[in-house]
């Protein structure tokens, strides 16, 4: 007997759904019918009729016709023997949706893994990909900086742009070409091009050696343009992500008369305007983050109007809808980036990944903007696995896609079509372990100056008490609220889903020890009844595990930098 509503297991679920009368009996078998180009239809949207006798797609372009056979393959997976009879009326939310990789922090999946990714993310109806690069893309003419990582090459990006073409995305090119370069100017051959290599302050947090291009030393954009020569090429896309975010040490070093004199917004936008030109010039459309614009606006006026700003923010009380509405003013076309809160965790932290992202789709969607480039970083040696990312990709391409809060089903539908599990729970169960230390994260951020507690931002509490930043954090020091966590993580270890294949299995089972073990050092160090020897020992499971999954996705170049995170981690520290 079908369900009550089976189309509640889709993912988007569907605008507009209407009952015909009757059944269609799964599989569906009837030939499909395709008209495109029909202009009642908005862009990127599908009509799909569905009966026992006929499937009929309409759609206004390719991408609708791509998104109409997506939707028909997710009906085709649905429990049951049937399916209602039905016309399916749908159309995106925000023009374009897309996905953000990190390749640059140790994790470069294989040409096999994004062969696999790239219809995953086709399937719930995202277009647009790129993949973070700091220093792993293969250039030609600077080959010391990427040598050992494991690159992307040329040939390889030519590929996976055509996989991506192939399935309805566009591969977007994508070099930070400002700050984050620290693999480069920490080389002798790329030093003299740093604002500093001395101290600095990033965000109150004391920094050394160098992270950004120095704006006015006039060797440094004809050094971002010889990267521009070598990876522009390899893409078909018209867009390319040139970063310039967090460039907190301008005017700390080199530029520091400079900004004196002119000021740090201008010193900052004038060389982005001068990297945004160098893109035009050659075709391309520039993106860039948009964090020193927000606290600069006046920088927006030196940056060419053809630039799109990519607005971030990965915490739930983010304010998109002010950066938005800045944005809409002022003419130029930006992108909301919410983020999947995976990194700097093992579990994710799902409280703020569902509403940062639902937050930030509904602001954008406010405020007339054309994308929306959901980000997954792996800050840290990378340490979580893949299923906790892919849970936070779901959730933004169902946010993107539909403009709505979760359908009440939205957990089951990611499990079934997502991670193919026909029990239904992964999504649940990811879900409960996401949030296994938020009452920790609730009350374990940067005090305030009357030493109320708040929230603790970018990273879990498990995963921070391994890491600790180098600023004063409220972690709790009594061991009731970590006992409380590891009672949850223990009961979570003894129900892991088996729906999904092994290899998820395996992912999850290994996130659990390494959450389990964090709350165990927490323990330690406030009771200091754990044996350490016992926790030196886990330890040496945990990296060999962690060593083998590894092989599974990713590239082995960035592996013994990711080992090294562990091995960082004293257990002697107190609290």
């Amino acid at each position: 007997m079908p369900d009550a509503d089976p189309f509640e297991l889709l993912i988007p679920r569907p605008t507009r759904i209407k009952p015909l009368g009757g059944e269609a009996p799964l599989p569906l078998t009837p030939a499909i019918n395709t008209q495109s180009q029909t202009p009642s239809i908005p862009p990127a949207g599908y009509r799909l009729s569905i009966t026992a006798q006929e499937i009929k797609i309409q759609a206004a372009d390719n991408p609708g016709i791509h998104h109409a056979h997506a939707t028909l393959s997710q009906i085709q997976n649905l429990p049951g023997n049937s399916v209602p009879a039905v016309v399916i009326e749908d159309s995106p939310a925000l023009p374009r949706r897309g996905v953000m990789l990190d390749t640059s922090r140790c994790r470069i999946p294989t040409m096999q893994e994004f062969r696999r990714l790239i219809p995953s993310f086709a399937a719930l109806k995202l277009d647009h990909m790129q993949c973070y690069t700091e220093h792993t893309f293969a250039y030609k003419n600077h080959p010391t900086v990427w040598q050992g990582s494991d690159p992307i090459t040329p040939n390889e990006i030519i590929q996976i742009d055509a996989i991506c073409r192939k399935n309805g995305i566009e591969f977007a090119a994508n070099q930070n070409c400002f700050g984050h370069l620290t693999r480069w100017l920490a080389l002798p051959d790329y030093a003299h091009l740093a604002e500093t290599l001395a101290q600095w302050d990033f965000l109150n947090m004391p920094r050394t050696g160098p992270f950004s291009l120095c704006p006015t030393d006039g060797r440094s954009l004809p050094f971002v343009e010889s990267l521009l020569d070598e990876l522009i090429p390899c893409h078909t896309s018209p867009f390319i992500n040139i970063g310039c975010d967090e460039t907190h040490d301008v005017g700390q070093g080199r530029s520091a008369n400079a900004v004196q004199q002119l000021g740090k917004a201008a010193v900052y936008a004038q060389f982005v305007g001068d990297i945004c030109q160098a893109v035009l010039r050659r075709g391309r459309v520039p993106m860039f983050w948009g964090d020193i614009a927000k606290a600069h606006p006046q920088a927006l006026d030196l940056i060419p109007k053809e630039a799109i700003a990519l607005v971030w923010g990965y915490e739930p009380d983010h304010d998109f809808q002010s950066e938005s509405a800045m944005h809409a003013r002022s003419g130029r076309h930006f992108w909301v980036c919410p983020g999947t809160n995976s990194w700097r965790s093992f579990t994710g932290r799902g409280y703020e990944r569902q509403n940062n992202i639902r937050n930030a789709a509904a602001a954008g969607i406010a405020s007339n903007a054309q994308g929306m480039l959901i980000t997954d970083w792996g800050d840290l040696g990378h340490h979580q696995v893949w299923p906790i990312a892919l849970l936070g990709i779901a959730e933004a391409a169902d946010a993107a896609w539909t403009g709505r809060k979760r359908t009440p089903r939205f957990l089951e539908a990611v499990s079934l079509h997502v991670f193919n599990d026909r029990s239904l729970t992964i999504a649940t169960w990811l879900e409960a372990f996401a949030d296994c230390d938020q009452t920790i994260r609730a009350i374990a951020g940067s005090p305030t100056p009357d030493g109320n507690p708040t929230p603790l931002q970018n990273a879990s509490a498990l995963f921070t008490e391994l890491h600790h930043p180098p600023i004063r954090l409220g972690l709790p020091t009594s061991i009731t609220p970590w006992q409380e966590t590891r009672d949850r993580l223990t009961h979570l270890a003894g129900c892991i889903p088996t729906g999904a294949d092994q290899l998820i299995q395996h992912e999850l089972a290994h996130a659990t020890e390494c959450a389990l073990w964090a709350c165990d050092v927490a323990i330690a160090r406030r009771d200091g009844e754990q044996n350490q020897q016992h926790l030196a020992s886990r330890l040496t499971t945990i990296k060999s595990t962690h060593s083998q999954l590894w092989h599974h996705r990713s590239r082995p170049g960035g592996l013994p930098e990711s080992l090294t995170f562990w091995d960082k981690i004293n257990l002697d520290q107190p609290s």
